[in-house]
């Protein structure tokens, strides 16, 4: 079912359902509904997108509802990992971009072990 919170109060509303934190003082509604909507990524990609562009699904057009795919999936990879614990970009090219030996060790070849995801922070995971 679509949601739709056009209005800062509405957006409060749902955080308190949600238990997401209430707004501080300085933050304006782009900032808040930024930050509650990364908050639901992981939760509910569709909601999280609701809230950001404030339109429920079925109103929002095709490019937003992308965007959203991708705010919620691969945009959020930023690299990947070796078996050799270094990233692939720390990995030299051999048939494809970054298969080959490791910059930083002795690797010979990049053996993949999982994606490394950007955080809020900026930080990677």
């Amino acid at each position: 079912m679509p949601m739709y919170f056009p209005d800062f109060d509405s957006l409060k509303r749902r955080a308190v359902q949600r238990d997401f934190r209430k707004p501080d003082e300085w933050e304006t509604e782009d900032m808040f509904r930024r930050s509650f909507s990364d908050f639901m990524l992981k939760v509910d990609p569709v909601e999280a997108e609701e809230i950001l562009c404030g339109r429920g699904w079925d109103q929002q057009s095709p490019v937003e509802r992308i965007e959203g795919i991708a705010r919620s999936t691969a945009a959020r990879i930023t690299d990947e990992k070796c078996s050799c614990d270094h990233l692939r970009s720390e990995h030299n090219d051999r048939f494809q971009t970054g298969h080959g030996s490791c910059q930083e060790c002795s690797c010979v070849q990049f053996t993949w072990v999982a994606f490394v995801k950007e955080e809020k922070n900026g930080h990677q995971d």
